[in-house]
């Protein structure tokens, strides 16, 4: 649920009634199109030093954000003695909490230390948070629950000795999902576990697919594991065939889609798969797939961004509009909605020049202003790091390039892709949204959504505060 909540007083209570007042007498105001925009703040740069670190940010990794507005995000300093850490985060009003530094006590196990940490996290609604990280004495691959060791390298799994953990993932239940390296064959040692259930392995079969290999490589975007809220997972495999390229999407146990099927309006074949997601509550999953090359058969080709096997949102090539067309896609997210952020290469622009698309329009682009201080610099959205929750709220991570001069700096930015009084999310601040925002303020919101948006001035309350900045948006 998201935590945005109702606190109404008198005076907040006289607020709404003029409210009610202003919005019944504002039946004049005629739509204002927001159209497929974005609103962008920059939350934490390079070579600031957040609170409870005593150096500078040098990188960031991969990024989770929740439907409820909170983010789990991991990085490094400068220090080179305790450089790796995780940070939660709150959007409404914005705060970073440090959660877990290099150097400091494992939960639960006085003498022993965090050394190295994982990019790939994840956090659940509740908030559960879940990393991998080496320990010191033992400097062993441990798979962390909030902090707390539930799995180690060295321990036994299906009877066998846990070689090494990657990837974890935790659904809204609370179990932990991860990826281990079990045994001695060196042909079979990957393996799928939900907790300590085994859910698939390297030379085992799934809906008549032989599992040849598991990618656990962290260069392969979370190889393709995916684990949503309600404990729906999608994973990528390879069935080995040595015929060619044949590799497979996973959902649930089924074979849902594999090198060699064909799209809708594509003439290739699927080749490879480049990244895929689940939404929170599974309505929707997405890939971004390569087809196979015209020009060399049995390579890759261009990419292409599908949605439930079924629809194409995004394939190289696509007009975007002023002489530009879609490159390479580079990472994607998509909510329940079916609302889409991507970030791509630009064909027909200055060499290096990326673009973030919202539902297929760029919305920012290298070189744009983003906030009068900073502007987009090349590769908008490393790879993995957009995330597009279902209330329009996203994070990414990004370079940015002060207005004043100097060299790119890797930054968190967060945003939303509704405007101030979009209450309704239909992409206008219209009288449309007067009845969700009253509803909202008294408590009766028909969604967290919503009553999330209704928190027009972004202070953690839905309540008479929003009423002024919600008119001003109304009524500008």
């Amino acid at each position: 649920m998201v935590k945005t909540h109702t606190s109404i007083d008198r005076r907040s209570s006289a607020r709404i009634g003029l409210a009610v007042v202003c919005i019944a007498a504002a039946t004049f105001a005629l739509s204002i199109p927001v159209g497929f925009a974005a609103t962008f703040q920059v939350r934490l740069v390079e070579g600031t030093v957040p609170p409870g670190l005593a150096d500078g940010v040098q990188f960031l990794d991969q990024i989770t954000l929740t439907n409820n507005g909170s983010l789990f995000i991991g990085g490094d300093t400068s220090s080179g003695a305790s450089d790796d850490f995780f940070y939660s985060a709150k959007l409404k009003p914005f705060e970073l909490t440090l959660e877990i530094q290099e150097g400091t006590t494992v939960v639960g196990e006085p003498g022993v230390v965090y050394v190295r940490m994982d990019a790939v996290n994840d956090m659940n609604e509740a908030g559960d948070q879940v990393f991998v990280a080496e320990t010191n004495p033992g400097v062993l691959d441990s798979v962390f629950k909030n902090g707390a060791s539930v799995v180690r390298e060295g321990g036994m799994l299906e009877g066998e000795t846990i070689n090494s953990l990657h990837h974890s993932q935790i659904d809204g239940m609370g179990n932990v999902w991860y990826i281990a390296d079990i045994g001695a064959d060196s042909s079979m040692d990957a393996a799928l576990f939900r907790d300590s259930t085994l859910v698939l392995r390297e030379g085992g079969l799934i809906d008549g697919v032989p599992i040849a290999s598991i990618s656990v490589s962290e260069a392969t975007l979370g190889c393709n594991f995916r684990v949503n809220e309600n404990g729906d997972y999608m994973i990528v495999v390879d069935d080995g065939d040595a015929q060619g390229q044949d590799v497979h999407v996973i959902m649930n146990g089924l074979n849902v889609l594999e090198s060699g099927d064909f799209l809708p309006g594509i003439i290739q074949p699927v080749y490879w798969f480049n990244q895929n997601g689940l939404t929170a509550s599974g309505n929707h999953w997405w890939v971004q797939v390569a087809v196979e090359s015209t020009t060399s058969p049995g390579f890759a080709g261009d990419e292409v961004l599908l949605l439930d096997g079924t629809t194409v949102l995004l394939a190289e090539g696509d007009d975007l509009g002023g002489g530009l067309s879609a490159g390479q896609i580079q990472t994607t997210s998509i909510n329940s909605d079916g609302h889409w952020l991507a970030r791509v290469d630009l064909i027909g622009a200055t060499a290096g020049d990326d673009a973030l698309l919202l539902n297929g329009n760029i919305v920012a682009r290298t070189g744009d202003a983003l906030d009068g201080i900073y502007n987009w610099a090349g590769n908008i959205g490393f790879v993995n790091d957009i995330q597009l929750n279902d209330c329009g709220e996203f994070a990414l991570i990004t370079d940015v390039v002060p207005v004043a001069g100097g060299s790119p700096l890797e930054s968190l930015v967060t945003g939303r892709i509704f405007d101030d009084g979009d209450i309704n999310g239909d992409f206008l601040v219209d009288l449309n949204d007067t009845a969700p925002f009253v509803a909202a303020l008294l408590g009766s919101a028909s969604s967290d959504c919503e009553a999330w948006r209704a928190d027009v001035n972004a202070d953690g309350s839905t309540n008479g505060l929003d009423v002024a900045p919600f008119l001003d948006a109304l009524i500008p």
